[in-house]
């Protein structure tokens, strides 16, 4: 026989991502039935995750009445309440059976008969009837007067009884219920786990900024949505996101088989068989068929840091300070256990402190992503320094100065050391504006290889107006977008740098107007082909006064080669367009005395025309030629110079 023992939960770890792992740890004395009940909507996890552990056992099982029972005891009742709705049904599924009816006040009054048939009607018409064929002939009966009715068969009436107990079982069962039977001898420890879907677990914080410190509180809000009180439970909290889905576990399931045809007096047919193989060692290996492994490994992870919420003294701060452990501060993972055990009744929540520490703190206004000549106001902000040595989830913040309420804001993610601003307000009293203004030098010029190389200093200046409309002094915070690759020129005013942008101070008095000026300046080089520049091109460097004396005469020099090349290039296409307007005009005289015929007076006009366009064609002909090859030898002098030309 096996004995009832109750494994109480010790340990809750929550994660971020939905689920929580619940531990259970006490004794149990030879055969053990360790009972848990859990909703619908968490047997399937328990059972995709359920773990038990005794060293001493010899057999261990986990019993439950699945869906599928309920539904194949009612079937296995002679009266059926699986697919009934109302009394009309289940008098109707049982026609022929013999029934007892009273109709009257008076135990006298009743009718034994075998049921007929149900019909339904509307209630004006009287409502639904039963028919029973009794020894005097059928009865026809209203619903409304039945008073009472009972199977005369015992058999039956016992059937529906059992059948109306397991559905109300069924319908006022909120639970699905587990019992985990061990098979063991002798007095030993007994583990149970199990993953559940959990309510996630929320960080929050209060911050309350003075003068160079700031109150900073950090509280988890966790909710127990179980129907097992948490008593001194172990508790942590982790920021960890394990893999986790659903599946439907707790229903049977049953799998598609085909229907094979009968094989009786099917014929055997011949078959032919192989030859042994020669080799010895060839043998025939099968193949292990595929198997579902299925492991899990622990989830819950051991926690080093810890407080207290029980003992709140003078301060919350002593309170929780006099119980912190050392945090894991492993990447961004953040993982919490109470030092003392926690308790949370069923269906409770709770606010337990993570800590309550000063830390490093400075109000500031904060302009950021100012835009250009557009007058803005900035962010009432709180820069701290997380100084705790532990580290801190994502969460809201609430925000009070110097002990009134100031804002809300969000935290993001805090490790130990880092730094953050936090904004929690328009600062009204003080706006802002941007002006920009980028100029540029020559820094070098260098002509070599037929290439004209240039870089050149750009500075880019912003300047920042503040005014300060307050009757109190303003420190201001300007977040200042990086530009490009310049570098920046000077680092007065620089508090910190991101790696999108710089972090400058500027202080403001009251009712009074500061300026910043960020100044950043990049080298951009420029390569040129000078074979590609024009004349007007050679001639603007020649004159640039920011041009080295050496190289504006080179320049001066390649601008009148590139002269008599473009000369040469003109001639060459002056020609090329009067040869091109003499064969067109030669076309037209031939068409017109084909037209004329060359015996007529117009005809020998045009025939003499002819004659001296041809004569005129031909000696265009040579000219243009020898100007293709005066441009040519320009072409190659004039790239076979730029490529000795060296200045700068």
């Amino acid at each position: 026989m096996y004995k009832d023992t109750t494994v109480p939960l010790k340990n809750v770890t929550l994660y971020s991502s939905g689920v929580a792992y619940y531990e259970h740890e006490g004794q149990a004395s030879g055969a053990s039935r360790i009972g848990l009940s859990f909703t619908p909507e968490q047997i399937n996890d328990v059972l995709k995750s359920l773990i038990v552990s005794d060293s001493a056992a010899k057999n261990i099982s986990v019993a439950y009445q699945s869906e599928d029972a309920l539904r194949k005891i009612l079937e296995s009742l002679s009266v059926n309440l699986s697919e009934v709705s109302d009394l009309a049904d289940i008098l109707y599924a049982q026609r022929g059976a013999e029934l007892e009816v009273v109709t009257g006040e008076k135990a006298a009054e009743k009718l034994v008969g075998k049921i007929l048939t149900v019909d339904r009607r509307e209630r004006e018409a009287g409502g639904d009837t039963l028919s029973l064929f009794a020894s005097d002939g059928v009865h026809i009966l209203p619903f409304k007067e039945i008073k009472s009715f009972r199977f005369t068969d015992p058999k039956r009436g016992e059937d529906l009884n059992t059948a109306l107990s397991v559905l109300l079982r069924s319908s006022s069962a909120s639970k699905k219920n587990l019992s985990i039977l061990i098979d063991a001898a002798g007095k030993r420890d007994v583990r149970l786990a199990y993953v559940m879907e959990s309510p996630v677990w929320k960080p929050t914080y209060r911050i309350d900024a003075g003068s160079g410190t700031a109150e900073f509180q950090a509280w988890a809000i966790v909710d127990n949505s179980t129907d097992i009180d948490w008593n001194a439970v172990r508790l942590t909290l982790t920021t960890g996101r394990p893999v986790g889905f659903k599946q439907d576990l707790y229903p049977p399931y049953y799998t598609y088989r085909p229907t094979l045809p009968l094989m009786a007096g099917a014929a055997a047919a011949a078959e032919t068989y192989t030859s042994a193989c020669g080799e010895a060692d060839e043998a025939y290996t099968e193949s292990s068929s595929p198997r579902m492994m299925m492991s899990m490994n622990k989830v819950a992870a051991e926690a080093k840091m810890g407080s207290s919420y029980d003992d709140y003294g003078d301060s919350i701060r002593d309170a929780v300070n006099r119980n912190v452990a050392a945090s894991d501060t492993s990447a961004e993972m953040f993982t919490f256990t109470p030092v003392k055990p926690v308790t949370i009744g069923r269906q409770e929540s709770v606010m337990i402190p993570i800590a309550a520490v000063k830390l490093p703190a400075e109000k500031f206004s904060v302009f950021s992503n100012m835009h250009l000549r557009e007058n803005t106001h900035p962010k009432f902000c709180v820069r701290i320094e997380n100084t705790s040595g532990m580290k801190f989830p994502a969460g809201p913040v609430s925000v009070s100065s110097e002990g009134a309420y100031a804002g809300d804001a969000v935290l993001e993610f805090l490790p130990a050391g880092d730094t953050r601003i936090i904004g929690y307000g328009d600062d009204m009293e003080v706006n802002g504006s941007l002006t920009k203004k980028t100029s540029s030098s020559i820094d070098t010029v260098k002509i070599a290889g037929g290439l004209l190389r240039t870089t050149k200093k750009r500075v880019y200046d912003s300047t920042y107006t503040i005014k300060n409309s307050a009757a109190k002094s303003r420190k201001v915070l300007i977040e200042h977008p990086i530009t490009g690759n310049a570098a920046l020129v000077a680092t007065k005013a620089l508090l910190e740098k991101t790696p999108a942008l710089y972090r400058f101070t500027l202080s403001v008095d009251k009712n009074s107007t500061g300026t910043l000026t960020v100044s950043e300046s990049e080298i951009v080089e420029t390569t040129a082909a000078l074979i590609k520049m024009n004349v007007n091109d050679f001639i603007a460097c020649s004159s640039d006064a920011d041009m080295p004396k050496e190289v504006r005469k080179a320049f001066e020099n390649i601008a009148a080669k590139k002269a008599k090349l473009d000369e040469a290039k003109s001639a060459y296409e002056k020609l090329s367009a009067d040869c091109k307007n003499t064969s067109d005009e030669q076309r037209r005289t031939r068409e017109n005395l084909e037209a004329t015929g060359s015996s007529t007076a117009q005809g020998k006009q045009f025939l003499d025309k002819l004659m001296r366009l041809e004569s005129e064609l031909d000696s265009l002909k040579t000219k243009t030629e020898g100007a293709r090859a005066n441009l040519d030898k320009a072409e190659k002098d004039f790239s076979d110079y730029l490529k000795t030309v060296k200045a700068g």
